[in-house]
């Protein structure tokens, strides 16, 4: 069952992440929790933070392992304290005016590792007694083509692979700022700006092949049916999850309505729900 999205505040910046997209920020919140805070330098829409949460909910009705979530409010004070005691912050934020911007965070997990750091190959069948539920790695890549999140790709997967209670691990999917082909207003959604090579998928990385290779038959195909129900459970939960975007990011009742619509092509789904067998053959 989803919940509403909580709301938390910074109490520390500890440091600014250097990456080539969203720069995040590592924060302490007043929840006693490690979140990545990023924001969009994009004006309304705020399309790369709307993409986050939709995507995190979207993929808990997969019954996908995303980290925890929540809003971050970041004082001006805090940023002032932070270039003045520690360091500078990069120009991206030279323009955010903190004490009014909505923060997405994703929060830091124990345990978590990327994905390639872990496995790098060759793959063995015994390596597949390490998960949860090693299809989970399928069913991402799946659902990397309904959303077109064009970030997670073969030789940048953009998953962690964090520790669950059993001890086991799970396929952790993160950063979802380029969903939607990386349109600016979800009103322009549409199939053929979502088109991308079939290499360029995460289906094409080959530790998605091995899970298959060593995964039962009637199991592969057995996927289909489990990832239409996610797309069901979304489609029936859409617009709650539309109601957890903050109204100052700008996701408008037509772009909602637009983007309702879009997912719930059947047609469509039915196509993608059944195109990762096409990968293993």
């Amino acid at each position: 069952m989803l919940t509403p999205i909580s709301t938390v505040r910074a109490e520390t910046i500890v440091k600014e992440i250097n990456t080539e997209g969203s720069s995040p920020l590592l924060i302490l919140a007043n929840d006693a929790e490690s979140y990545f805070a990023k924001t969009t330098v994009s004006s309304v829409p705020f399309v790369e933070v709307i993409n986050e949460v939709l995507a995190a909910y979207f993929a808990q009705c997969w019954s996908l392992a995303v980290p925890p979530f929540a809003l971050v409010h970041i004082s001006q004070s805090l940023v002032d304290n932070y270039r003045s005691e520690k360091a500078s912050l990069s120009s991206r934020y030279d323009a955010c005016t903190f004490d009014e911007q909505i923060f997405f965070g994703s929060r830091l997990v124990a345990c978590q590792v990327e994905i390639d750091d872990y496995f790098s190959g060759p793959y063995h069948q015994s390596q597949m007694h390490y998960f949860n539920n090693p299809l989970d790695l399928l069913k991402i890549g799946v659902f990397d083509q309904w959303i077109g999140n064009f970030d997670r790709k073969p030789d940048n997967p953009n998953i962690l692979l964090a520790e669950c209670n059993d001890g086991l691990l799970a396929f952790s999917p993160i950063d979802h700022t380029a969903a939607f082909g990386y349109v600016s207003n979800h009103r322009e959604v549409r199939e053929e700006l979502l088109y991308r090579e079939p290499k360029k998928w995460l289906l094409s990385h080959d530790f998605v092949r091995a899970i298959a290779k060593f995964t039962p038959p009637e199991t592969i195909s057995d996927l289909q049916a489990n990832i239409l129900a996610g797309m069901e459970v979304a489609l029936d939960t859409m617009d709650f999850v539309f109601d957890q975007i903050p109204k100052s990011w700008g996701f408008s009742e037509k772009a909602r309505n637009h983007l309702k619509s879009f997912l719930g092509n059947q047609e469509r789904n039915e196509r993608i729900a059944s195109i990762y067998l096409s990968y293993l053959k």
